[in-house]
């Protein structure tokens, strides 16, 4: 099965097709955040999302393809909310999808709602 995504830059548009297993982001929980996150020595970016929202399903594939393309500069991850509660209260996640990005351990950056291809792309001229 293939994943097609279209992303846009201010220059080019391009049609990426991507193998839905090489595209899938890791789901970690309250009891792997430590160590998938606060301890990695480089940038993760942590998708906030719950499996019934609608705009998380509609970011899916734009944080997939953003991985995909940054896989070398970015470790990209998920986290359920519904399922883990305690990180999802230390980092006042309080709607979905939010994106948080850490640096060595450190919270840089956090955006509540929904974000297209190009709008990820600019908020990630800030972090990489």
């Amino acid at each position: 099965m293939k994943l097609y995504t279209i992303l846009l830059s201010a220059t080019t548009l391009c049609i990426t097709a991507i193998s839905a297993s090489s595209t899938a982001l890791r789901e970690i929980t309250d009891a792997s955040f430590q160590a998938a996150v606060l301890d990695a020595d480089g940038t993760t970016l942590v998708r906030f999302y719950t499996p019934w929202c609608s705009h998380c399903q509609n970011m899916a594939p734009v944080v997939q393809a953003f991985a995909h393309q940054h896989q070398d500069q970015i470790t990209v991850v998920q986290v359920n909310i519904d399922a883990n509660p305690r990180t999802t209260l230390q980092y006042g996640v309080t709607s979905v999808p939010t994106t948080a990005v850490f640096r060595r351990g450190q919270l840089i950056d956090k955006i509540a709602g929904e974000m297209d291809a190009e709008e990820l792309e600019q908020a990630s001229l800030h972090w990489m």
